[in-house]
């Protein structure tokens, strides 16, 4: 028998073993999140996606500003020449507007500053450190996209984490008595 762990022990093969487990997973998640805290999250995420589709179907704005960029079918970013595709990788790219492009930079390459020139230098360290470190984590390709769907991923989770504390603390400190500390 070798010493390297065998990680076919963590595959759940059975589904009813699985579905016991996701269940048992999700009985612990307080019902006032699932209502307060995952509908509207969902909600809202699903109204962004639909207005941004429509928005890249309907109305392809000319491009306006000479470093605009997309992310291209080889999955690289690359600068947009008439207006941004709508079937090169569409959610991604409706989803990495304005400062994503700078953060990924910041994540992938860290920061850069040439005098007279723009430059990333103004961004907080924090988001682009969080990217850098689930990205070597993961071990996922080095192609922007990857880095643009985990930056994605990690802004959804900080809000959500950010709706949970928020509303933890507002309930704690308008009802001390009533909340027990968990």
């Amino acid at each position: 028998m070798s010493d390297c762990p065998n990680f076919r022990h963590l595959l759940i093969t059975r589904p009813d073993v699985l579905k016991s487990r996701i269940g048992s997973a999700f009985s612990k998640i307080p019902k006032w999140f699932t209502c307060e805290v995952i509908v509207p999250f969902v909600i809202t995420r699903l109204a962004l996606l639909l207005v941004g589709w429509l928005g890249f179907r309907l109305l392809p704005l000319p491009v306006a500003f000479p470093s605009a960029w997309e992310i291209s079918p080889d999955g690289d970013r690359h600068a947009v020449v008439d207006h941004i595709s709508p079937t090169s990788h569409p959610w991604v790219n409706m989803l990495s507007r304005w400062d994503a492009g700078w953060y990924v930079e910041i994540a992938r390459d860290g920061y850069l500053y040439e005098p007279g020139v723009p430059s990333n230098a103004a961004f907080f360290p924090l988001y682009p450190l969080l990217i850098r470190a689930v990205h070597a984590l993961l071990l996922l390709p080095e192609h922007d996209y990857w880095w643009l769907i985990l930056a994605i991923a990690i802004s959804n989770v900080a809000l959500l984490t950010f709706a949970r504390f928020s509303r933890w603390t507002l309930a704690r400190t308008s009802f001390p008595a009533q909340l027990p500390i968990f």
